[in-house]
């Protein structure tokens, strides 16, 4: 009878032990899963992609104020997946602040403040990836001019 106990304390022993390791791998889990929703979803860091181009294009680039210049798209590409979306960032502060995707990518805008404006374009294809290309736009106070139109041009008759 004794060999029976030992045999049942046993048993129990084994039983218990196996019940406490499902125990703690279901605590576990579910602290792994609680978690897994406080930190929301995981952050993806868009890149640059090698397979997206981007070709901004001013014309003009330079010239007097109050300069109106008109951006073109053309050239950009996408290895594989379609172009979704043209954004500009016209004022030359970092933010792109022109969505151009319903025009084509063709933007305009008219700057009357000399200055030196780096304008800077991102195509974003349909798998998220992207590229950006900068243009430089030089707009000169109209006294910087050395020629004298006044001079130049009589308006005394017509020619």
């Amino acid at each position: 009878m004794s060999v029976r106990r030992d045999w049942r304390k046993a048993a129990g022993r084994q039983r218990l032990e196996a019940a406490a390791i499902i125990l703690f791998a279901l605590a576990s889990g579910a602290f792994l899963l609680i978690n897994q929703f406080r930190a929301g979803p995981p952050v993806v860091v868009a890149q640059e992609s090698p397979l997206v181009t981007a070709q901004a294009n001013a014309m003009p680039n330079q010239g007097w104020a109050p300069l109106m210049v008109y951006y073109s798209v053309w050239g950009s590409r996408s290895d594989g997946a379609a172009i979704v979306r043209y954004e500009w960032d016209l004022d030359g502060n970092g933010a792109y602040d022109f969505d151009a995707t319903d025009q084509g990518g063709y933007a305009n805008y008219l700057y009357s403040k000399p200055g030196d404006y780096v304008i800077t374009l991102r195509v974003t294809d349909s798998l998220g990836r992207f590229s950006t290309d900068h243009v430089t736009v030089s707009v000169r106070h109209p006294a910087s001019s050395s020629v004298d139109y006044w001079t130049v041009f009589d308006d005394s008759r017509v020619r």
